[in-house]
This record gives C-alpha cells, sequence and structure tokens, in this order.
C-alpha cells in the first residue's frame, strides 16, 4: 500500500503536512515527491510509519570511508596520526538539516531552523552546540548510538546550550557507532586528499577556483555544494564556502571551538590547507552566517 494512501486515513498524513519545513516546497520538495513513493506494511501503526516517512525523505549525504594516516609537514599539527573514519562528501546543507530537524523536534530534541541561502546550500548560522545535537538526533533516527551525551549523565545530549564556557561538559563516547563530527586532525587529512594526496594548497587544487568559493567569486553568498570540483578523495567544498565546525577546542582557551575550512566570505589565504584547520576559534555558543559543518563517523 502507497504510504500516502495510508496516511490519508489516518492523522499522520496532516501531521506530516503541518511541519513548516514541509508546507515550504521551496526547500522540501523532495520530501514532497518522495512520500509518493514511499511503501509501508498496511499493519504498521501511524506513529511508525510517520516515523518511517521522516527517515525516508531526509536527503542523503553520502559518506567517504579514509584510510588512516599521519599528517605531513607541511601541516601545523604535523605528525599527528588518524585512524580510519568516514566523512561527508559535502558539508550538510539547508534539505539535510531539515530532513533530520523535522524528525528531531517530534523526539525531543530543540533543534533550530538553521540558515542557507538554499535548500542545496549549505547550512549555516548554528552554534557549536546545535551541530552536536542535530548529529544525535541523526543517529537515533537511524537506529545508531549517539555519539554525545552530558558528563556525569546517562542518556543523549538533546535540549539546550551550556553558555560560553561550558562545552567541555559535553563528552563524546568514543564505542558509539553514530553520528559526529570530525577532529580537526582528521578533517585536515581528508581534505588534503589522505593517502592520496598530491600536496595542492587547497584541498583538491592549486587554484581555488576550481574547488571552492570564496570572496572573490562568491558574489557574497554561499553556493550549492558539489558545484566546484572535488578533491582527491571525492570530497566537495572543503576550502570555501562555508567554515566548518569539528570537535577540537582550543589547546589555550577550552571555551573555544575549532572550524576548519574558510568560506565564502574569506579571502583565499584563510581557505589554504595547513592553515584554515586552525585559523577558526569561537565559542560553542556564537554562530556566523558562514559556519555550517560535516558528519564524520569512526569505524
Amino acid at each position: 500500500m502507497l504510504l500516502q494512501n495510508y496516511l490519508h486515513a489516518s492523522r499522520s498524513l496532516a501531521k506530516l503536512s503541518s511541519l513548516s519545513d514541509i508546507r515550504d516546497s521551496t526547500a522540501n520538495e523532495h520530501i514532497v515527491s518522495s512520500l509518493l513513493d514511499i511503501t509501508c506494511d498496511s499493519d504498521s501503526t501511524v506513529d511508525q510509519i510517520y516515523i518511517a516517512a521522516l527517515v525516508l525523505v531526509a536527503p542523503s549525504n553520502p559518506l567517504v570511508q579514509i584510510q588512516c594516516g599521519t599528517l605531513p609537514k607541511t601541516s601545523e599539527i604535523a605528525g599527528t596520526k588518524v585512524g580510519d573514519f568516514q566523512i561527508g562528501m559535502f558539508p550538510v546543507t539547508y534539505e539535510e538539516w531539515h530532513g533530520v530537524r523535522n524528525w528531531a523536534v517530534e523526539n525531543g530534541f530543540d533543534t533550530k531552523v538553521g540558515m542557507t541561502g538554499g535548500p542545496k546550500h549549505p547550512v549555516g548560522g548554528r552554534t557549536w552546540y546545535d551541530c552536536v545535537k542535530w548529529c544525535n538526533a541523526k543517529s537515533l533516527m537511524e537506529g545508531l548510538e549517539p555519539v554525545y551525551g552530558l558528563k556525569g549523565q546517562e542518556g543523549h545530549y538533546s535540549c539546550g546550550e551550556l553558555g560560553t564556557e561550558a562545552s567541555e561538559d559535553i563528552v563524546w563516547r568514543p564505542h558509539s557507532n553514530g553520528y559526529r563530527l570530525p577532529t580537526v586532525a582528521e578533517w585536515e587529512w581528508a581534505a588534503r586528499g589522505g593517502r592520496n594526496s598530491q600536496g595542492f594548497t587547497f584541498a583538491g587544487s592549486n587554484n581555488l577556483n576550481d574547488v571552492g568559493w570564496y570572496s572573490d567569486n562568491s558574489g557574497r553568498e554561499s553556493h550549492a555544494v558539489g558545484e566546484k570540483a572535488s578533491n582527491e578523495l571525492g570530497l566537495y567544498d572543503m576550502s570555501g564556502n562555508v567554515w566548518e565546525w569539528c570537535w577540537d577546542h582550543d589547546s589555550l582557551e577550552y571555551v573555544y571551538r575549532r572550524n576548519c575550512g574558510g568560506s565564502w566570505m574569506n579571502t583565499s589565504n584563510l581557505c589554504a590547507l595547513g592553515k584554515s584547520s586552525h585559523a577558526g576559534n569561537l565559542p560553542a555558543a556564537s554562530w556566523e552566517c558562514d559556519i555550517g559543518f560535516r558528519l564524520a563517523r569512526s569505524l
């Protein structure tokens, strides 16, 4: 039985249609069209079908497997070793953010709307806390174990922000299999091309115009992901477009969290590898329109 036919006879269709993100066809055309193609077991409960719908219509962002290695001498953290992990092919987009947020707000998360220039653009205007909670929501939504919790507490982190000086109260549970932010070393290793690195200045080229959006070519706005060339590992937009939050805190000022890659607002020098990965430091509770994030998973 088609999901839409079943939902017409239940409260779920009204519930789905009432979500502002689904009403906004400009940003969520994929949700409206995807509902026609979802099938379900006629014995499923209304809530089961509703949750399945939100999972299935959420846009996907493929994860690329990265082999272990050591950052080269040209890195400011040269010699740092990185294990095997996965990282998003693209930064998280506005439509991807909302595909998960639709589920999250129904399941006890206080996730926010987010800022962007369009549905395929990288989401911006999110605090470090927002991104950590969203990672947990996506993990639960897909039946994975959330990575982030609160110090001294059971369960996962889902609500509230801890202010400028308390992000250290968020703990990373390393044995969880869910989604998370990359470390700075992971981010830089992936951006450099990992074992396939050709030693480029930027992620995939010595010419930033080939691979990234920055102040000289962006028109002072973000752009849809994947419009420029990828790097050696098939990763897009790692130099420019938006800065990307990472897990790490500043070694001297613990309240600051790192962000990598430079953005559409920046000059090319801030998008260069080995520099951008250490140039961005902001309090976890702060946000800027040109800061987003990219997913990672441990292996």
